[in-house]
């Protein structure tokens, strides 16, 4: 369909004059990024030698300043669209159509806040916030430490107020690492009144490391209650 409407297009371009084609589509060849659409195999991509014949093609739908084709090019978004696209530089590009020829350039542009991602250990990348130059910026932090740490967020948004996100990599680690014959034997495990205790201990482990204190009875005796209609409803 795009190579029959092309078709019909070139049987009118004008001989002595500039042909220039905006076009929203994938060119083949293209990178594509996360905040994208991605399509199976090469469906919808289509041919920039579909574009011979015009001086300047200018294509729209992906974020990244490129050139899939002589002559055929994607300006590109002016800012980041997520945080993958984070360290690609941004900005516009000149096109001047001299005599039959078309020049290209790229005009950078610096953003006013920019989007980064950080890794690196907690107790470091707290410990350099406060004289981080880039604490405006949208950041996502991924925290590389063997153990989770708790309220990450909450403690890094202090210093970075327009925080993404904090992505643990103890935390995605441990995502589908029990099989699923372990994670039923889990439930099973908390039919049993020690296993019940056992897990009441955890929990007011995790509450005093959490708040500082000891939980009340009253959120101990909310907690067995829930920890019994859990192991319930496993039956």
């Amino acid at each position: 369909m795009f190579k029959l409407a092309l078709g019909r297009i070139k049987s009118r371009l004008g001989h002595y004059e500039h042909n220039v084609i905006l076009a929203h589509c994938f060119a083949a060849g293209s990178r594509v990024s996360e905040s994208e659409t991605g399509f199976i195999g090469t469906a919808e991509q289509v041919g920039s030698e579909l574009f011979a014949g015009f001086d300047y093609a200018a294509l729209g739908h992906l974020h990244s300043c490129q050139s899939p084709g002589p002559f055929v090019w994607y300006s590109g978004a002016p800012l980041a669209f997520g945080v993958a696209e984070g360290g690609e530089e941004r900005g516009y590009i000149e096109i001047n159509l001299d005599e039959g020829k078309c020049r290209v350039e790229f005009r950078p542009l610096s953003p006013k806040r920019k989007i980064r991602k950080i890794n690196g250990y907690f107790d470091e990348l707290l410990a350099l916030a406060a004289a981080d130059p880039g604490r405006e910026d949208f950041v996502e932090f991924q925290l590389v430490d063997e153990e989770a740490v708790l309220n990450a967020a909450e403690r890094l948004k202090a210093f970075y107020p327009r925080l993404l996100s904090v992505r643990q990599r103890a935390f995605e680690a441990g995502l589908g690492a029990e099989s699923k014959d372990e994670e039923e034997a889990s439930a099973l495990d908390l039919r049993g009144g020690d296993s019940l205790e056992a897990v009441k201990v955890d929990f007011i482990d995790f509450y005093r490391e959490l708040k500082g204190s000891e939980p009340s009875d009253k959120e101990l005796a909310l907690f067995e209650k829930l920890a019994k209609e859990a192991a319930d409803a496993s039956e």
